[in-house]
């Protein structure tokens, strides 16, 4: 219920077309989410060696369609989040 209630507070024209960035997405947020997300939208996810790069969710407020965008940044970036910091200062 609380991821559910975290991801309908994005659900808002606000956020149309941003980038969500989710470490290690593909295999272990993506578990979490993708139930909820299912619920609330339309998925479409680009994979690469089956896991999802990159999720376009497509939902409608008040009849107006919009899109988030879900990054498993560990793919984008593969290093762990502390050498990430770390590289990044």
């Amino acid at each position: 219920e609380a991821i559910t209630d975290s991801l309908k507070f994005l659900l808002t024209p606000k956020f149309h077309g941003y980038h969500i960035y989710l470490h290690n997405f593909s295999k272990f947020d993506s578990a979490f989410i993708l139930n909820s997300l299912l619920q609330l939208g339309k998925l479409e996810p680009v994979l690469r060696d089956g896991k999802i790069i990159f999720l376009d969710f497509h939902f409608t407020v008040d009849s107006q369609p919009f899109k988030l965008v879900f990054n498993d940044s560990l793919l984008i970036l593969p290093s762990s989040l502390r050498k990430l910091c770390d590289s990044f200062n």
